[in-house]
C-alpha cells in the first residue's frame, strides 16, 4: 500500500489535493475540482491494503467543500463525472513509468 500512496502523493494531479488517514487505517486523498470547470466537485480516494498484499482504492464523489458552504449544486451536477475523472487520473498515475 505504501508504494501506491507514495506514487499518488508525488504526482501532479492538476487539482488541489489533501491527505489524511481513514478510520480503517488506510490513507485518504481528497481531490478538489476547479470551481467553474468541475462545478467545485470533489472526490475522496481511500487507499487500503488487502490481507493478500494487494491494494484497493475506493472512490467517492461529493459536492465539495465550496459548494456545501455556499449551499449550491443541490443536484450534484458534475459529481459523478469528476469522480470518474479522479479515478482515471489515479489509474494513469499508477500505470505510468
Amino acid at each position: 500500500m505504501q508504494d501506491v500512496v507514495a506514487r499518488l502523493n508525488v504526482a501532479d494531479w492538476g487539482w488541489k489535493t489533501s491527505w489524511g488517514k481513514s478510520a480503517s487505517g488506510g490513507a485518504v486523498l481528497e481531490v478538489q475540482g476547479h470551481f467553474l470547470k468541475d462545478n467545485a466537485a470533489a472526490a475522496t480516494l481511500e487507499i487500503l491494503a488487502l490481507p493478500d498484499g494487494r491494494t484497493t482504492i475506493y472512490v467517492e464523489g461529493n459536492r465539495g467543500k465550496a459548494m456545501n458552504a455556499l449551499g449550491g449544486n443541490i443536484f450534484n451536477t458534475g459529481v459523478k463525472r469528476f469522480q470518474k475523472k479522479a479515478l482515471e487520473k489515479a489509474q494513469k498515475i499508477l500505470a505510468g513509468p
